[in-house]
């Protein structure tokens, strides 16, 4: 009996497991149709959203740039100029981001703030805004005198280098003399250059050297200036700071008189009833003078701390002016100084760009002389 109920048991545990196996497997089937069914839709959308794209007519910036490409790659064309687009669902919508060389522009401009508010926040914020205006004052004056001095050397060395030219071209025997044409190439060669170079310099010594000066002297008079007026105001400041310093110990100064006129009234002094009469009369009139004195104190520290607080708000709204002022007087400053030292070496690439190409040229007619054969058309000559 004990083994028949044991055997029935065991059946009912083994298909109450097969039961419990067979609804997960129909759960793992359930789960397993509906991904397909979801792939199959994915698949489907992405179907509807190529022919959609080939039907839609993008921005003249992606031309050349399927919506299908932006939807697989997610990143942005960057061998377009304009902005980059990107496919944000399948309703077909398209967002303009910004372009680099705004976003670039944008980050300059935040940077340039962040650096504004750091010298709002310091102490010696104005004084670290003027050593930088200055530094670059006296960086551009030791660069114009550089390229100043350069500069005439440049002008004297091709001048002395095209006198030379022209005394060897008239002194230089040139009747069956070998490789004289090359020579006398290189004369005509050496004064072009020398005049060249003439020009070029004098365009260095107006739109170099002159618009650094230029720039130079504009800056350190806006910055002796701004450097002026924001000693005004800070030395306003400090005046009200002390007068009011001043009127709070005089404040404090009446408060105390006060505080002894009324222990002064309130001491007892033995003496006749009437002279003890005049005694509290004129302790009296004291106090009441002490009061007259503290309220005018105390109007007056009220009206200087009004002051006060209006001159404080009012410097720091002038530091922040002055701030953003030396900012970008140093920003135009640095745009000159690019601008000045662009057309410097442009130019000077300008001018040494042919020579190479000219004494090669020479070298090769040089490497093409046979010796000998000037002598022997010299011979058949005599």
């Amino acid at each position: 009996m004990g083994r028949f109920n044991l055997k029935k048991r065991y059946s009912s545990d083994t298909n109450r497991m097969l039961c419990a196996n067979f609804s997960i497997l129909q759960i793992s089937r359930k789960a397993a149709n509906q991904f397909e069914a979801r792939s199959k839709s994915t698949m489907l959308a992405k179907k509807a959203d190529r022919k959609l794209s080939r039907q839609m007519t993008l921005p003249c910036s992606f031309q050349h740039n399927s919506i299908h490409s932006l939807s697989e790659h997610g990143t942005n064309t960057s061998n377009q100029r304009g902005s980059t687009t990107r496919l944000l669902s399948s309703e077909d919508r398209i967002v303009e981001t910004p372009r680099s060389h705004e976003r670039d522009f944008n980050n300059s401009t935040d940077s340039m703030l962040d650096l504004d508010s750091i010298l709002m926040d310091r102490v010696d914020g104005i004084e670290i805004a003027l050593e930088r205006a200055k530094h670059w004052s006296t960086y551009c004056k030791e660069l114009v005198n550089y390229i100043r001095t350069r500069t005439q050397l440049e002008q004297e060395h091709w001048r002395r280098i095209s006198s030379l030219a022209d005394s060897s071209n008239q002194s230089l025997p040139k009747r069956f003399s070998p490789l004289v044409e090359i020579f006398e190439q290189s004369f005509q060669s050496d004064m072009d250059h020398c005049a060249r170079a003439k020009q070029t310099l004098e365009y260095i010594r107006d739109r170099v050297i002159e618009v650094l000066e230029c720039r130079r002297k504009e800056h350190d008079t806006k910055r002796t200036n701004l450097k002026n007026d924001w000693n005004k105001i800070l030395k306003n400041y400090q005046e009200t700071q002390d007068a009011h310093s001043k009127a709070v110990t005089s404040f404090k100064q009446r408060e105390d008189g006060l505080s002894k006129a009324r222990d002064l009234r309130d001491y007892n002094v033995t003496m006749e009833a009437s002279k003890r009469r005049k005694e509290f009369d004129r302790r009296t009139r004291a106090i009441e003078e002490a009061v007259n004195r503290k309220d005018d104190a105390e109007r007056n520290l009220h009206i200087l701390r009004i002051e006060l607080h209006r001159k404080a708000e009012e410097t720091k709204y002038h530091k922040a002016k002055v701030i953003k002022e030396l900012r970008e007087l140093s920003l135009q400053c640095e745009q000159t100084t690019k601008a000045c030292t662009n057309h410097y070496f442009n130019w000077l690439s300008e001018l040494y760009a042919p020579l190479p190409d000219s004494y090669s040229s020479l070298a090769y007619e040089a490497r093409s002389f046979q010796p000998g054969d000037l002598l022997i058309f010299k011979t058949n000559n005599l």
